[in-house]
This record gives structure tokens, C-alpha cells and sequence, in this order.
């Protein structure tokens, strides 16, 4: 029976910040269409000085960073996390959601820095959407790693009893939630320099990233079986570390884990049970199945 990441201390709102994304596993109908024909320039005449028009300067169409957001990028431009809570004014939810991830994000000072973003100030509607928050609750607070993902999040309200430095998690555990909350399938490599089967494991992992039906809506991604700081990610997938075998580890959105699959494994075999994870045919941010 495929598992689930489990989250300890928190709730995960991966559901919520998918934004709607949904990969199915089946081939695409729409055939690509053909780039625009582009004219050949016409001949160059060179004007006189004196009719020489100016030069128009390029405008650009991209809205300047709300200071929230380029807060959100400082955080990652140093390897912090950012602790993000997202409010509306004379809102009394909002103001105790305030207090409590201030108050708590002190105790993580060294590692976090604290954002808030007005949600009705329209100069942060980016950040909103970059964050898929367009529909979530008001309060809701977050917490995300310097690569963007999202490692935990508190609709309405954070209770006391939160231990908000549960919420870091390690570099390996933030890349595979960066992919699954992509709506992507995360294809792990489980390898090292020590374990066999290296060749044999990539090459699995390619074949199966490249299956017509999943190339568009899966990522490969390498990690090492004896990292001890993955030791709680690999237990909670069920990943068994002492084998001297290369495996490739499976997980589709938002986090149920298909399976371990030994390096010799056939792609057909790994591909029927992406099958039964996914029944019904597809899966999306809401999880597997009908």
C-alpha cells in the first residue's frame, strides 16, 4: 500500500498552493503549434543626420517587487527561510496571528526572518500569486525554504503549541517538495560513489521521466541514501538506507510515496504501480485518485 508524508507539528496546505496544478498520465492532445513566420528585414537606408529620429526607451511591463517580496528573495538570497504571514487590517484573527508568529519566529531568528504581507494591498498580489494564495483563508501563515517550497503552513491561526523550528527540514526533503508542489512526479535517484547498479538506477529513473505520459509532468533528482540529514525523510518513505543497491524512490502530489524500486526493477513493473497510486488515471494537488 503506498504511503504519505507525514508532517509532524504542522499543517501542510500543498492542496492549496498548487495553484491548480494537475498532471495526468496520459499523452497530450494538443499538437504544438508553429512558431510565427517572421518577415525579412527590409533593406537598410541609411537616414540623413539631420532627420535622424530619437530613440523611444523601452518601457518595461513588469510590475516593480512589493518590499514583501523582495523580502521573501533576501531570505533565499542568504539560505534563510522565510516565515510569512498573510493578513488583512483591523481584522482581529489577523492581528493574534500577528503576535503568535512574531513571538515564535524570535525563537528561530537565527535561521528564518519574518514577512508580512498585507493581503489587500494590491502592490502584493504577485507575491500572493507566486504563492498560490489567491483562495487561501485570511490568516494564513508559512513557512518557506530558500528554494521556494513550502515546508509548512497554519490556516486562521497558529496555536501555542507550534514548534515552528519543526518546520525546516532538510536540503533533500525541500527539493522533492519544490517538485511535488509543482504538481510534478519526483523521480529520486537514491545513489552514491559506495552504492551498485549506479548506471542501471539513472537509467531507470530517465526511462521512466521520459514515459510519453509523464515526460512533461516529472523530475529526476539525485540524492544520497547515507546522508544523515535525510534520515528523517528516508524514514518517513519508508526508504530502507543500509542496502548496498542503488533504488529510485517515487512520489507523486501532494506527497504519497509509490514506492522504492531496486535498480534492476523493470520500467513496466514501476509504471503499473504509478498506475494503481494514481487510479482513475491522474493525479493533482488534492492527491490521487478517481
Amino acid at each position: 500500500m503506498s504511503k504519505s508524508i507525514t508532517w509532524t507539528g504542522v499543517i501542510v496546505v500543498v492542496a492549496v498552493l498548487c495553484g491548480g496544478a494537475v498532471w495526468a498520465l496520459r499523452q497530450s492532445r494538443g499538437a504544438p503549434t508553429a512558431p510565427p513566420a517572421v518577415a525579412p528585414p527590409a533593406p537598410a537606408v541609411p537616414a540623413r543626420p539631420e532627420a535622424t529620429a530619437p530613440t523611444r526607451a523601452t518601457v518595461s511591463t513588469k510590475p516593480a517587487e512589493s518590499p514583501a517580496e523582495r523580502a521573501v528573495d533576501k531570505a533565499a538570497a542568504k539560505h534563510r527561510y522565510a516565515i510569512i504571514t498573510v493578513y488583512r487590517q483591523q481584522d482581529p484573527a489577523s492581528d493574534t496571528m500577528r503576535a503568535v508568529v512574531k513571538a515564535k519566529q524570535a525563537r528561530v531568528v537565527s535561521r528564518a526572518d519574518l514577512v508580512e504581507v498585507d493581503r489587500d494591498n494590491a502592490a502584493n498580489q504577485a507575491l500572493i500569486t507566486r504563492l498560490g494564495l489567491e483562495k487561501a483563508p485570511i490568516p494564513i501563515a508559512l513557512v518557506v525554504a530558500p528554494n521556494g517550497a513550502v515546508t509548512a503552513g497554519f490556516p486562521n491561526e497558529m496555536k501555542s503549541d507550534v514548534n515552528l523550528a519543526k518546520s525546516f527540514v532538510s536540503t533533500g526533503m525541500s527539493n522533492v517538495l519544490k517538485v511535488l508542489q509543482g504538481g510534478k512526479l519526483a523521480v529520486v535517484c537514491l545513489q552514491n560513489s559506495r552504492t551498485a547498479l549506479n548506471t542501471k538506477n539513472q537509467a531507470l529513473a530517465k526511462a521512466i521521466a521520459a514515459d510519453p505520459q509523464l515526460a512533461s509532468v516529472s523530475e529526476v533528482l539525485t540524492m544520497d541514501p547515507a546522508d544523515r540529514m535525510e534520515a528523517d525523510f528516508y524514514k518517513q518513505c519508508k526508504v530502507t538506507t543500509g542496502t548496498k543497491n542503488a533504488q529510485v524512490l517515487l512520489l507523486v502530489p501532494p506527497g504519497k510515496v509509490v514506492g522504492v524500486f531496486d535498480a534492476d526493477t523493470s520500467k513496466d513493473a514501476v509504471m503499473a504501480k504509478i498506475q494503481s497510486a494514481c487510479s482513475g488515471g491522474s493525479c493533482g494537488p488534492s492527491g490521487c485518485g478517481p
